[in-house]
């Protein structure tokens, strides 16, 4: 029972810290102006914040990483082990993400701003097709870890009943809301209502399901009897 406690308090205590995290850094990473190349690059020259709000990013991704695998861990089950895979390929391919996005990036813009003429335009054209591949694991990882993972776990949720059914249904809302908003960042690109609207709306859907699991995990009203029922 103590080993069970304690395992219990680990996950707890990485999906609020962990989520709570990814949310912070997230907001930071809004930052520098994405809607023009050269203007972003002007923005990261320099910028140690960058560099900071990269590395929480990465950070809180793994803390995020080990809640969730424990959380499938927990609840047991085909969903909840199917969404603990999912979400181990989701945080690989946001932290591939994170080192195009952050050091590749920051080292294209400094060089960038050192240069002159052909250099300079070639330099660009690096960091546009960065963007590129930039925009294209946002929108992978989007589809897997805002969307896929959480509705994974909602279903979980809702057939184990473990948890309360209002977590389910929420993981399963945000979750299809995440798979949406991916979906349609990767066939229309990164637009002003994916940015501004739709992920934050999705990211901060699955940040208040990863708190709210946490503290209830941590608490200790998880429904272990409920879990090992499931099949």
């Amino acid at each position: 029972m103590e080993g069970a406690r304690t395992w219990e308090h680990f996950v707890g205590a990485a999906a609020v810290g962990g989520g709570v995290a990814a949310a912070v850094f997230n907001i930071l990473h809004a930052g520098p102006r994405r809607g023009n190349t050269r203007l972003f690059l002007e923005d990261l020259v320099g910028s140690r914040i960058w560099e900071i709000d990269q590395l929480g990013i990465a950070l809180s991704l793994v803390v995020v990483l080990a809640a969730l695998t424990g959380l499938a861990r927990l609840l047991g089950g085909p969903w909840a082990f199917a969404a603990g895979v999912v979400a181990v390929a989701g945080v690989a391919v946001a932290l591939v993400n994170v080192a195009v996005d952050g050091p590749a990036m920051l080292e294209v813009a400094e060089r960038w701003a050192d240069a002159s003429g052909a250099r300079r335009e070639a330099l660009f054209a690096a960091a546009e097709a960065l963007r590129t591949v930039d925009i294209a694991l946002f929108s992978v990882w989007t589809v897997v870890l805002v969307g896929a993972v959480p509705v994974l776990f909602g279903v979980a949720i809702l057939i184990g009943r473990g948890l309360p059914p209002w977590l389910g249904w929420l993981a399963v809302a945000g979750g299809g809301l995440g798979l949406v908003t991916g979906a349609y960042q990767m066939f229309a690109g990164l637009k002003p209502v994916t940015v501004f609207v739709l992920f934050p709306v999705a990211s901060g859907a699955l940040t208040l399901w990863l708190v709210a699991v946490g503290w209830l995990v941590w608490s200790g009203r998880l429904d272990s009897a409920q879990c090992r029922h499931f099949s």
